[in-house]
């Protein structure tokens, strides 16, 4: 565990030791910036069980004020008033001092068998002290950071306060920068005043500056249990079905006629929370898989068979949003409008979820 000194500030020649890269091609791509960073700073140590264990969660939530702007499209950083998202009734990642917990922790720790050790950091030199023995044993540093401080990123010096978890993994001493990586950019090139900067805005905004470690506990299954399929499919019944206004299906229906608005605007857009659903549908495809190794009798190897399909189908849609999503920001030909109608096909199609788990719960 490392403790804060009052040091002068590290010589950054030091920091160059580093010659961490990342193999683009090992890495997995979940829908959580944070989750992605903790399970692949502990593969870098030794196997873990398939990433898929964890992300069988079918949910939805709707918020109709993402900001306060009059206008559906806020002018400057094109955000939709609204959000469309997973749950969010009960803690995910709820970091602490020094531990985490919540929803994802608890997996981690009994399908994983991860434990997550929190570094707080309150003096920007000893941030770099860490780094730099992080670096000078050929390690990655998982940390906080603010998306309104990464140059490559449109929510530079636009949006302040966009936490994000990222890894530093090199710096150049010639440049004065270090490389940056998450799940979507390797190598990412962010100049040390920018990060001196996003330090001195997380203190602000929460206090301190946390990096992050793990620890293994226990020898995880390599294979889901008859009780932890039991356990996701009940959860996802309960999820899909929920009377609530703001979740389930009322959501996808709210999403629906927000889209509808903003399909008509025609205008560039980004709708926080959605582009969650692309790898969150591929990871549930694998989790068919995996539970298709425990499930034996022909009923819940047919109703699983028909929920697979359904999420690749689901995985499809959510993808040629993403597709054109891009397109439309790079080239005049595919509109915004087009990009809404994709989000409003796959919400479509979303509505026929709750029977597929319906469906799967009832042969277990």
């Amino acid at each position: 565990m490392h403790t804060e000194m009052n040091i002068a500030p590290t010589d950054f020649a030091q920091l160059a030791q580093s010659r961490f890269a990342f193999d683009p091609n090992s890495l997995e791509s979940p829908p959580n910036c944070f989750i992605f960073g903790l399970y692949t700073l502990a593969s870098i140590e030794a196997p873990l069980p398939s990433i898929a264990k964890l992300f069988a969660e079918h949910s939805f939530s709707f918020r109709p004020e993402h900001h306060s702007h009059p206008a559906l499209i806020h002018p400057e950083t094109r955000f939709a008033r609204f959000e469309f998202f997973r749950d969010q009734t009960g803690p995910y990642l709820d970091v602490h001092a020094r531990h985490v917990d919540g929803k994802m922790a608890d997996l981690l720790r009994e399908r994983c068998g991860l434990d997550i050790e929190v570094i707080p950091f309150t003096e920007f030199a000893a941030l770099l002290e860490y780094i730099g023995d992080r670096f000078s044993r050929q390690r990655p540093v998982l940390c906080d950071f603010d998306m309104g401080y990464i140059p490559s990123r449109y929510q530079y010096q636009l949006i302040r306060g966009y936490e994000h978890i990222v890894f530093l993994t090199r710096y150049c001493p010639a440049q004065n920068r270090f490389l940056l990586s998450d799940q979507d950019v390797q190598d990412d090139p962010v100049a040390m005043q920018d990060v001196s900067a996003c330090f001195d805005g997380m203190l602000n905004l929460k206090g301190v500056f946390n990096c992050y470690q793990v620890k293994r506990v226990g020898v995880p299954s390599p294979h889901l249990s008859m009780a932890e399929i039991r356990q996701d499919v009940v959860e996802n019944v309960a999820y899909l079905t929920t009377g609530q206004n703001d979740a389930g299906m009322a959501a996808v229906n709210h999403y629906l006629e927000g889209m509808a608005q903003v399909k008509a605007l025609n205008q560039p857009f980004y709708i926080f929370g959605h582009w969650i659903f692309l790898t969150q549908r591929k990871l549930q495809v694998r989790w068919c898989e995996l539970a298709r190794q425990t499930l034996t009798t022909p009923a819940q190897r047919a109703a699983l068979a028909n929920l697979q399909h359904h999420l690749r189908r689901l995985a499809d849609k959510w993808g040629e949003f993403t597709m054109l999503d891009h397109l439309s920001r790079s080239t005049q030909r595919v509109t915004p409008a087009q990009v809404a109608q994709r989000c409003i096909e796959a919400a479509r199609l979303e509505l026929e979820s709750p029977r597929y788990w319906l469906a799967l719960y009832e042969t277990l």
